[in-house]
C-alpha cells in the first residue's frame, strides 16, 4: 500500500541537464487525503528533489479541490526541498512573485490556469482566495509582468493551462 517510485526517478536524474529542470505537477500532494488522479502522497516532493527538479508547475483546473490546506501543503513540502511550486500560491502570499536566479539570470515563473470550473472560481473570489490558482486572465497575467519586470525580473517565462483542444487553438487561446 505504498508507491515506491525511487527506481524510476534515479533513472531520470543523471537525463536532467538543464540550468533549471522543471516538472508539470497536476497533483496535491497529501498524506490525509486518498491517493488519486489530483493527490499524490507527500513522498513524491522527496523524489522530485532526488531526481534533481528544481521547479515544479502546479497550476492545475483541481489545484483547489483540497482547499487552501492542500495548496498551502503542497507549496510548503515542495519549498522545504528547494523546488520552486509555480501556478499556485500560499493563502498569505498571493500576490506575491518570487524571482530566481537562474545561471545568473533573474528569472520571474509565472503560471496560469484557465481550467478552474466557473464554480470553483466563484469559491474562490468569495473567500478572497483568487490568488491561490491564479486565472489565465489578459489583465493580471500582464500586470504580474509588468510587476516581475518592477522587481529586477531580467527574463519572464509564462506558463498556461488552459486545457485540451483539437491540433488547432479555440478564440480564447488566440486571444490569450
Amino acid at each position: 500500500k505504498v508507491y515506491d517510485l525511487s527506481d524510476m526517478m534515479l533513472l531520470l536524474k543523471p537525463e536532467l541537464r538543464g540550468d533549471l529542470n522543471a516538472v508539470f505537477l497536476e497533483n496535491i500532494l497529501s498524506d490525509s487525503d486518498k491517493t488519486n488522479d489530483t493527490v499524490a502522497p507527500e513522498a513524491l516532493a522527496n523524489l522530485l528533489e532526488d531526481a534533481g527538479f528544481g521547479m515544479a508547475a502546479c497550476g492545475f483546473s483541481k489545484a483547489y479541490d483540497r482547499g487552501p490546506e492542500g495548496i498551502d501543503g503542497t507549496w510548503m513540502l515542495l519549498e522545504e526541498r528547494g523546488i520552486f511550486p509555480t501556478g499556485i500560491r500560499p493563502e498569505d502570499e498571493q500576490g506575491t512573485l518570487e524571482i530566481k536566479e537562474v545561471n545568473g539570470i533573474k528569472t520571474a515563473f509565472l503560471q496560469y490556469t484557465a481550467t478552474v470550473t466557473n464554480k470553483t472560481r466563484k469559491k474562490m473570489i468569495s473567500a478572497g482566495t483568487e490568488r491561490m490558482v491564479p486565472d489565465a486572465e489578459i489583465s493580471l497575467i500582464a500586470e504580474e509582468i509588468g510587476s516581475a519586470r518592477k522587481q529586477g525580473a531580467e527574463a519572464v517565462i509564462v506558463l498556461l493551462k488552459w486545457g485540451k483542444t483539437d491540433n488547432k487553438p479555440g478564440n480564447e487561446q488566440r486571444e490569450l
